[in-house]
């Protein structure tokens, strides 16, 4: 396995690149599996919260060490199958505009150099970053019940107001 990190570039509203290959938000399941050489492992779940009428769907494709690389990852679609949102655990930098991160890095420098160009963070827990104008979050290793504050979590969606509610 190369230790070489995939390269996720995100770009908000429009989708992501994984390492040059673009995939759009809103994009169909089955074309994004196969531009992905169909490496995933399909995670589909329907909860029901116990009254009797709601229910939580959740459509996710597992990537583990694509490209050869060390890394995992998510994509998750909606009931229509459509891209709508991104979650990267391991193995990855990072390029969101002008701005580059990867997971052995200090995620408090990357949250000072946002605020730093006068974008807008939120810490929503201790370690746990909302950037609403870029539709992302990010949470450090020790949010995320590792030690160190080092990059652990990056998550990207089309629609933020989950989070923002």
């Amino acid at each position: 396995m190369k230790s070489e990190k995939l390269l996720f570039e995100y770009y908000p509203d429009k989708g992501i690149k994984i390492d040059g290959l673009t995939l759009n938000w809103k994009e169909n399941r089955t074309d994004n599996r196969k531009k992905l050489k169909n490496s995933h492992t399909a995670k589909d779940k329907t909860f029901d919260i116990g009254d009797g009428k709601t229910l939580i769907i959740s459509r996710k494709d597992i990537y583990k060490n694509y490209n050869s690389k060390e890394n995992y990852f998510f994509l998750k679609y909606d009931e229509n199958d459509k891209l709508q949102e991104l979650e990267v655990h391991i193995g990855a930098t990072i390029k969101i505009i002008d701005f580059t991160i990867g997971f052995d890095q200090p995620l408090s420098n990357f949250i000072d150099e946002l605020k730093d160009h006068k974008i807008e963070v939120t810490e929503m827990d201790r370690g746990n970053y909302l950037i609403p104008d870029y539709k992302m979050t990010m949470a450090d290793d020790e949010h995320m019940g590792g030690n160190g504050f080092g990059l652990s979590y990056f998550y990207a969606t089309d629609d933020i107001s989950h989070l923002t509610k």
